[in-house]
């Protein structure tokens, strides 16, 4: 590479699912110098500390390991400086990085980011394409400024999305497919045949982080469509939750599957019914068919299975929409 280090010097930041490839990818043509993630945290019913999925792969490889506890210090920047990285490469790690961390490697500091900037600059670009019908996603390589997202790109790759398109999907087939831009787009900086291009910030728009409360579904504020969007988008976390009440009894279900039936609504909106297909949802616009559910402290199933198991065999029994705050459900 034109007299260059043989293997690029990386220190790389990251800390979710997300980031584990592109760990991965970098450690096949780079040295990589140090890995910084969050720490560990408490999880599960025994609230246990657990380390991040990029602390676990970077312990396997045999990556020395910072947790910063809140925020870079002083000290911190100061260690990332005597390594003397050529790059530093930033996905998903979760913390803004100030001026004086950005300007420490040799080339610039590269992040992998969920989307085709300029749109979705923040925390959620994945999600919140989904849930806007976005036909395409996409997962860009960027130089790092101090503005939210707002630095040049160096590469893109794209997919479409379709009709059946999840978040849990787009998380797996993006996060792999920004691992596959970092080699050409370092090798290309290097080299020098590979320049940034500016973002147009004029048609930037902002994905914010997901809220709890954005997984109850407002029967009759939503269309059949949206609340299709958001079933999809919102998975695993925070889920598309309804509030039933069948033959007296309440139940709390998170929506996994569900399509849209294009319909003149001939019943009271937030109307649910079953029929041999599932629970149709009648919206202000056409009917959402519930397909797949999870019932609150039990494992995933076909509606079907689980109204057979309340009801039998009736196709005739009419559920009603409990209505109740997400926070309760």
């Amino acid at each position: 590479m034109n007299g260059q280090r043989l293997r690029p010097r990386v220190v790389f930041m990251g800390t979710p699912e997300f980031a584990v490839p592109s760990l991965e990818q970098l450690q096949t043509f780079c040295d990589i110098l140090l890995v910084i993630t969050q720490p560990d945290r408490p999880s599960g019913r025994g609230m246990k500390l657990v380390a991040s999925p990029v602390k676990v792969k970077a312990t396997e490889f045999g990556f020395p390991v910072l947790q910063p506890e809140k925020k870079i210090s002083d000290s911190d920047v100061e260690k990332i400086r005597s390594l003397d990285a050529d790059f530093l490469v930033v996905v998903a790690f979760g913390q803004i990085l100030k001026k004086n961390v950005l300007d420490i490697p040799k080339y610039c500091a590269l992040n992998v980011h969920g989307s085709l900037l300029p749109r979705w600059r923040g925390a959620a670009p994945i999600q919140r394409a989904l849930e806007a019908g976005d036909e395409k996603s996409g997962v860009v390589t960027m130089k790092m400024d101090i503005g939210l997202d707002t630095g040049p790109v160096y590469l893109s790759s794209e997919l479409t999305n379709t009709a059946k398109t999840t978040s849990v999907f787009l998380y797996q087939e993006l996060a792999r497919k920004g691992a596959q831009l970092l080699q050409p787009t370092i090798e290309g900086i290097i080299t020098g045949s590979l320049l940034p291009k500016p973002q147009d910030s004029s048609m930037a728009t902002l994905a914010p982080k997901l809220r709890k409360e954005e997984g109850y579904l407002d029967l009759k504020a939503l269309s059949a469509t949206e609340m299709d969007r958001r079933i999809r988008a919102f998975q695993p976390w925070p889920g598309c939750k309804l509030a039933l009440e069948i033959e007296g009894h309440p139940y709390s279900i998170t929506i996994l599957e569900a399509s849209v039936i294009r319909s003149i609504v001939t019943r009271t909106v937030g109307t649910v019914t079953m029929s041999d297909l599932g629970l149709e949802v009648a919206t202000k616009q056409d009917t959402l068919l519930v397909s797949k559910l999870k019932p609150e402290g039990r494992a995933a199933v076909p509606v079907r299975e689980f109204l057979n198991g309340i009801l039998g065999k009736s196709t005739n029994t009419t559920l009603r929409i409990v209505a109740r705050k997400c926070e309760s459900l």
